[in-house]
């Protein structure tokens, strides 16, 4: 009996947080993207990445930079994309609808733009790797 309640003690310690400090509190597009080094022109690949969906960038100050979607689906979202050390983290900044605010499509608008720029820094450093292997190649 024993043995089979030490392990089924220790697995439900394990799977349930201590607290709910514990759990992570970031929603989902607040995660920061890390760049690695592999990105040497960030404004160009934010450009890049931000412009795929209809956003526009703005340059605020030195390692900052303002996306805004303007007046589309009747929303105007403005978000900070900051440079901290390795990493991009957004911040959202504002948003404004001439309508019922649906805070679940302003998410979902976040997101993607994480994940566009994401997408960059996973090709820049791929474009690294692979000048990397040509090199020790040849």
């Amino acid at each position: 009996m024993k043995r089979i309640l030490l392990p089924l003690l220790l697995n439900l310690l394990w799977l349930t947080p201590a607290s709910a400090e514990t759990e992570y509190q970031l929603q989902r597009w607040q995660n920061p993207v890390p760049t690695g080094g592999y990105v040497q022109d960030i404004p160009a690949m934010l450009q890049r990445a931000v412009t795929r969906d209809s956003w526009e960038l703005e340059t605020a100050a030195d390692g900052t930079w303002l996306a805004r979607l303007n007046n589309y689906k009747g929303y105007t979202v403005e978000v900070e994309v900051a440079r901290q050390a390795q990493e991009l983290q957004l911040s959202l900044l504002s948003s404004r609808c001439d309508c019922k605010m649906d805070q679940a499509k302003i998410d979902s608008w976040l997101i993607r733009l994480r994940r566009n720029i994401a997408l960059e820094v996973t090709k820049a450093a791929r474009d690294e790797s692979l000048r990397q292997k040509l090199k020790t190649k040849y």
